[in-house]
This record gives C-alpha cells, sequence and structure tokens, in this order.
C-alpha cells in the first residue's frame, strides 16, 4: 500500500510544488496537523496517517498551499520524501524525450484513438525499454523520463 500511495502523491505533490509561494491557510492546516499528530501518537497508527493524507489531497476544500505544507509536515513526520520525490519527478517532466520517442509516443496515441489495444500496448513497451515513460491524461499524454 504504501508504494502505491507514494506513486500516487509523488504527481499530485509535482503539481503542488507551484503553489509554494502562496499563502497556506493556518486554522485548516491546524486541524489537519493535529489530527495527524495524534493519529501519530496514538500507538504510531501511521495507516490512519496515510488516510489522512489521502483524504486532504483530495479535498476541494483545501488550497495547494497549505495542502503543500501539509506535505512537508508528513515527510518529516514520517520520512516518505513527498517533496523529494516529487521536485525529482519535475526535473525529470522536464528534460525533452529524443525524436524517436517521441514519434513513438505519437504512433502509440495514433494507435489508442483507432482502439488498437496491441500495438499501443507493444509501443508503450518500446518507449519504456528506452528509458522513458508516457503518462496519459485526459488532455493526451506526457513522456518523462524513468528515474
Amino acid at each position: 500500500m504504501i508504494f502505491l500511495l507514494l506513486d500516487f502523491c509523488r504527481g499530485l505533490v509535482a503539481d503542488l510544488l507551484s503553489a509554494e509561494n502562496e499563502t497556506v491557510d493556518t486554522a485548516v492546516y491546524n486541524k489537519w496537523h493535529d489530527d495527524m499528530v495524534v493519529a501519530i501518537s496514538d500507538n504510531l497508527k501511521t495507516a490512519t496517517v496515510l488516510v489522512l493524507v489521502q483524504d486532504f489531497i483530495k479535498s476541494d476544500d483545501i488550497n495547494n498551499a497549505t495542502k503543500l505544507a501539509l506535505i512537508r509536515f508528513v515527510d518529516e513526520l514520517l520520512g516518505l520524501q513527498f517533496v523529494d520525490r516529487a521536485q525529482k519527478l519535475v526535473a525529470l517532466e522536464q528534460e525533452s524525450a529524443p525524436d524517436e520517442i517521441v514519434a513513438l509516443a505519437q504512433q502509440r496515441a495514433d494507435a489508442k484513438a483507432n482502439k488498437d489495444w496491441a500495438t499501443a500496448d507493444s509501443l508503450r513497451a518500446q518507449i519504456d525499454a528506452a528509458g522513458w515513460t508516457v503518462l496519459d491524461s485526459k488532455d493526451g499524454y506526457k513522456i518523462v523520463k524513468k528515474a
């Protein structure tokens, strides 16, 4: 479970890094902070803290700066390195893929659009073997160098 959470959070935290200079909602931060401290103080209920992380990350009622501040607190509390992993992801995302990888990714997108799943899977495997990953989203795809 912890590895799934780390992967889940890495991308979300990477998106939150842009909120570093925004204002943290202190009241909201203190509430979530205190809930996590209570959980960890009660016989080291780490799983409860991780559920709280998922809850505040998904919440639309918490601004990004506050979410980032809470993630930094969880990093200090549990040593999960969410922010460090997210910063590495951002650095990898900024590296440009070679033209041949871009061409393979476009061929894969075309194959997916044509519902040719076998070809799309084969192209993904080729991209993966070359040290790159294709991240699909509702807006298309991103090519990211593997760590």
